[in-house]
C-alpha cells in the first residue's frame, strides 16, 4: 500500500464526514480503481472507528467539558480585565477632550477684538462697555478687556 493511497483515503474520510455521507459516486470510483485504495480505505476506516468509539466515552466527554469550562473562564477573565481597563482609559480621553475644548474656548475668549479701517475710511465704533473709538484712515485698534 502506498503513502499516496493512504493520504487519498484520509482525504476521502474527512470529505465524506464533512458532507455527512457514507459514500458518493466519485468515492466509489476511487475505491474500485485500485486494490491499494481499498486497503488504504480499510486502514483509515479502522483508525476512524477507534476514534469514534472513544469520542463517546464518558471520561472523554467529561474531559471535554472541563476543557471548555477552562477555556470559557480564561477568555472571560481576559474580557473582564479589558473592561476594567477601558473605564479609566475612557475617562482619561474624556478629560483630555474637555480640557482641549475648555482651553480652546478660553483662548478664543481672550483674543482681543480688532477694529480697523482701510485707506480713506473713517469710522466710529461703539465698544461693549459703551465707550466709543474713532478710527481714521488706515488705523487699527485692538480691544482686550
Amino acid at each position: 500500500m502506498s503513502d499516496t493511497a493512504l493520504e487519498e483515503a484520509a482525504a476521502w474520510r474527512v470529505r465524506l464526514a464533512e458532507q455527512a455521507l457514507d459514500t458518493s459516486l466519485e468515492f466509489a470510483a476511487w475505491l474500485g480503481a485500485d486494490e491499494d485504495n481499498a486497503a488504504a480505505w480499510r486502514q483509515v476506516q479502522d483508525r476512524w472507528s477507534v476514534f469514534s468509539e472513544h469520542a463517546t466515552a464518558p471520561e472523554v466527554i467529561d474531559l471535554r467539558c472541563q476543557a471548555l469550562a477552562h477555556a470559557h473562564e480564561t477568555s472571560r477573565g481576559r474580557w473582564v480585565q479589558a473592561k476594567r481597563l477601558a473605564t479609566p482609559v475612557r475617562l482619561g480621553i474624556a478629560a483630555i477632550i474637555v480640557a482641549a475644548v475648555a482651553g480652546g474656548l478660553l483662548m478664543w475668549k481672550r483674543q482681543p477684538d480688532v477694529y480697523s479701517t482701510r485707506a480713506g475710511e473713517r469710522r466710529v465704533v461703539t465698544l461693549s462697555d459703551g465707550s466709543e473709538v474713532a478710527l481714521d484712515s488706515r488705523s487699527e485698534v485692538q480691544v482686550h478687556y
